[in-house]
């Protein structure tokens, strides 16, 4: 769905782009360092990307229990105005925004690896069968795909298949989130010589508690993926965790 141009989707002001200058301007700041989560106050975890003492170090979380990934860049903060705009962006009647929304993650991201090697897979985080059709696209794919384009990194929309339904993780904490995702990814057939001593950048339009990408980096490690990398557009600050 191509955005023909009408009003930006944060101020509503009439123009031709899906964001309005202004709003990037105040909305999205340019990154303060690699991983940092564009907006937040304050360092923020190398690994998860949640608050740690200062930039580059461990949050106590990461510290006690080292998650199977080895770092997080996030584009944005999970709130307003962008809180609403995702929300949008799962809708169908969002599809055509994942080139704006995948061009707010391209900053931080070269910032992240202007001295370290790039993956060389993009994995999307897949949904189930019936919440695809019940949304009519998945968010993770459309920021995947840009990426892969603009950061010309191979991607496949099904190398990785959610291959049973779960409850709603909404209300779950995080501790229930990962049991209720255990088992949840499996390798499509023949896909495991594509993984297989690669680095891998999974990537989500939202990371809360971390469950999902947990349980996806550990079907990954077991494919024999040599490191997991975790892109999201926007990271649940602590408080809404």
């Amino acid at each position: 769905m191509a955005w023909g141009g009408s009003a930006c989707a944060i101020c509503r002001s009439w123009q031709r782009q899906v964001f309005c200058a202004a709003c990037l301007a105040r909305f999205a700041a340019p990154p303060s360092g690699a991983g940092q989560a564009l907006g937040a106050a304050g360092a923020v975890c190398a690994v998860c990307a949640m608050p740690a003492a200062e930039p580059g170090a461990l949050c106590a979380r990461c510290q006690a229990d080292r998650p199977p990934f080895e770092r997080t860049i996030a584009a944005l903060r999970y709130g307003p105005p962008w809180q609403r705009v995702i929300h949008g962006f799962k809708r169908l009647e969002g599809a055509g925004w994942s080139r704006p929304l995948s061009d707010l993650m391209q900053a931080p991201l070269r910032a992240a690896y202007a001295e370290q090697a790039w993956p060389q897979r993009i994995v999307p985080v897949p949904l189930a069968r019936g919440r695809l059709l019940a949304r009519g696209h998945n968010p993770a794919w459309e920021l995947a795909r840009c990426l892969a384009a603009q950061l010309q990194i191979p991607t496949q929309p099904s190398a990785v298949l959610r291959c049973r339904e779960t409850p709603s993780q909404r209300e779950l904490s995080r501790a229930d989130r990962l049991h209720n995702l255990r088992g949840a990814f499996v390798l499509a057939p023949g896909a495991q010589g594509w993984f297989k001593g690669a680095r891998v950048a999974v990537v989500d339009d939202v990371m809360t508690t971390g469950a999902t990408v947990t349980e996806l980096a550990l079907t990954l490690r077991r494919a024999g993926v040599q490191s997991v990398h975790v892109w999201v557009l926007a990271r649940t600050p602590l408080d809404m965790t």
